[in-house]
């Protein structure tokens, strides 16, 4: 690993366990650095190194589709791994003094962008949040300026990415269920306030509205 890397992962623990040392010094942290990630947890190292595996097949399954050059990504991600769900709680982002349910969660930033996930939860798979974010990011380093719609549509659309058993096959485009049930019971809006949307849309209160706007653009 670089030194420059070595002194970012540092600082991100710091930053993770200021006040919680009882945390850091329960476990055993593992760092794994595959082609694109560096990874740090406290899962297993089997465990990081098939999250890492993941996110390399979807980057270069996604590069193949939109015809992304093979080289490595000049803002660098870094991953960390938790062991399971409880040890995630206590670093989830929070909304309205609660803890948000994500299994998952992706944070770009100009200079280094970080993961955050446990691959052993109860919620939902943490890898569609990470990959429409992680969707966003490479959008932004290869298309200037691109429509709303077509960004968050795109996102929506690669986040069912799959690698079937034998590791050779991926499956993207899978019926995401609920936008499905949206489309079918909520009135919606004219395709044409989505056409000329802003990111206000995309970032309304209501949850029903916003969650429309997510499913009407995947489609």
């Amino acid at each position: 690993m670089r030194h420059g890397s070595r002194i970012v992962v540092s600082l991100l623990l710091v930053g993770l366990f200021v006040g919680r040392a009882d945390l850091l010094a329960a476990d055993q942290w593992v760092r794994v650095r595959s082609k694109n990630f560096v990874l740090v947890g406290n899962a297993k190292e089997k465990k990081i190194r098939q999250v890492a595996a993941h996110l390399e097949q979807f980057r270069a399954g996604l590069g193949t589709l939109l015809g992304l050059s093979g080289d490595p990504s000049p803002i660098p991600t870094i991953v960390v791994v938790f062991k399971d769900d409880k040890a995630f709680e206590p670093f989830k982002p929070m909304q309205g003094g609660k803890v948000l349910p994500l299994a998952g969660y992706f944070q770009p930033g100009e200079d280094v962008n970080y993961i955050s996930l446990s691959p052993e939860t109860a919620h939902e798979s943490p890898y569609a949040v990470i990959f429409h974010e992680f969707v966003h990011q490479l959008v932004h380093e290869t298309i200037p300026d691109p429509p709303v719609w077509f960004n968050e549509g795109l996102a929506e659309y690669y986040s069912t990415f799959e690698v079937g058993q034998d590791g050779k096959e991926v499956r993207i485009g899978r019926p995401i269920a609920s936008h499905i049930r949206l489309l079918r019971t909520s009135s919606g809006f004219p395709i044409s306030a989505l056409l000329n949307s802003s990111r206000q849309l995309f970032s309304v209160n209501d949850r029903e509205s916003r969650g429309y706007s997510y499913a009407q653009a995947w489609v």
